[in-house]
């Protein structure tokens, strides 16, 4: 990961290489030589590069074990109600991503990953039912499907039931509730 960090463990390896270079000349002359002279600093240097290398080894070990954020994906043929919700996700911290038809999420999806979708059932072009049907066979699990429309009955339940959506949720959604909901793993 190059960077102002790694330059700065590149400049310290230079340094302490020209250090122990000039002190072997110095004692191959036949001269004794005292503590202070280049070879201290080159130890001093060492230490610091090998500080370095154990602080950049542990943040690697804590990204290893640290699960990766729910990925969340929400789709609505309504902007203002997509950007809302990915907006909210993100300011607590979620990865998430708006998308505004069931063919743009479908194209999206592979490389955003998601891990959750928030899906609207009644958009033009692909409904909600179709894309979560589609996303089920595009993607990997573990993936969970939310749908989130303004319909409270039996009909629509039992759509999102045959879609394979694990959860339903009714506009208004209550941000607290979605996020709740959304934070489950």
């Amino acid at each position: 990961m190059p960077g102002p960090k790694m330059s700065t463990l590149r400049e310290l390896a230079h340094e302490a290489c020209t250090l122990f270079t000039r002190a072997s000349s110095k004692n191959r002359a036949g001269r004794h030589l005292e503590a202070g002279e280049p070879t201290s600093r080159a130890v001093e240097v060492i230490a610091q590069a090998t500080d370095e290398i154990d602080r950049r080894l542990q943040a690697l070990a804590n990204l290893i074990t640290t699960p990766p954020a729910t990925r969340v994906l929400c789709v609505d043929d309504n902007r203002d109600v997509a950007d809302s919700e990915a907006d909210l996700l993100r300011i607590v911290g979620f990865v998430a991503l708006a998308c505004y038809s069931g063919a743009s999420a479908l194209s999206e999806a592979p490389a955003f990953r998601p891990t959750l979708c928030l899906i609207d059932l009644n958009m033009p072009g692909m409904d909600g039912d179709e894309l979560a049907m589609r996303l089920r066979v595009q993607l990997q699990p573990p993936l969970r499907l939310m749908a989130i429309t303004a319909r409270d009955d039996e009909a629509s339940r039992a759509r999102i039931r045959a879609a394979g959506f694990d959860l339903h949720l009714v506009k208004p959604v209550d941000p607290q509730k979605l996020l709740a909901l959304v934070d489950r793993r």
